[in-house]
């Protein structure tokens, strides 16, 4: 294999994924139990199964897209492979859920210079969005193609890290913030139970806990 990926199901190795020439090729480990399977569609088998030219969908909907993925591509095209599995072993770390990824090169997080979430609610950097992005690309794998980032803020009461999906506007979205926080507000009127959710002073940026990774049952998702 050019490169591989471990991937686990419910934090237990079940399979690796692999890239050969224009082949993506997953197989399962032959003491993993049946029930330990990645997808319905891929229930567990002693052959492989393979994709040609490009990622089997359950993997492939892990990647970014839009502006998120271009940002990616522009900041590591220098220093690895920035096509569909290079991009999955980039963002791997990151990736949490029922089915994850691992890879042997995995970095330490930094948090030095930390951002609360008043500094979102309070920007006094037009630029701050941008800096978001070249801090935390690599730890938003975030599907969807309007401009967005996850990014790990200070909670200065627990000093712990809480994770905040960031979204922006520009020329392609026009007033993108606006129009996410007021869709959200009418699902709250509504009497819809939603996440922790805010617009920024300048009305530049919508901010959004994260929350899919929570001990208590998630809330919908919209």
């Amino acid at each position: 294999m050019e490169s591989s990926l471990d991937l686990f199901v419910n934090n237990e190795a079940t399979g690796q994924l692999g890239k050969e020439n224009r082949q993506f090729v997953f197989n399962y480990h032959p003491v993993s139990p049946e029930d330990r399977f990645v997808s319905l569609t891929m229930p567990k088998r002693l052959s492989s199964y393979v994709s040609h030219g490009q990622l089997h969908p359950l993997f492939e909907m892990h990647l970014p897209e839009g502006y998120l993925r271009s940002v990616i591509q522009k900041h590591f095209s220098k220093l690895t492979d920035t096509d569909d599995f290079g991009l999955l072993r980039l963002l791997a770390p990151s990736i949490h859920g029922r089915v994850t990824y691992k890879r042997s090169d995995t970095g330490e997080s930094n948090h030095n210079n930390s951002v609360t979430l008043n500094d979102l609610l309070h920007p006094m950097n037009k630029q701050l969005f941008q800096e978001l992005v070249s801090r935390f690309a690599l730890k938003s794998a975030l599907s969807g193609v309007q401009p967005k980032v996850l990014a790990q803020i200070l909670n200065k009461a627990s000093l712990s890290f809480d994770e905040y999906i960031v979204k922006a506007w520009g020329p392609e979205y026009p007033e993108l913030a606006l129009n996410e926080y007021y869709c959200m507000m009418a699902i709250k009127h509504a009497k819809i139970p939603v996440p922790e959710f805010y617009l920024s002073d300048d009305d530049a940026l919508f901010i959004m806990k994260r929350f899919d990774l929570n001990e208590q049952p998630p809330h919908p998702r919209f």
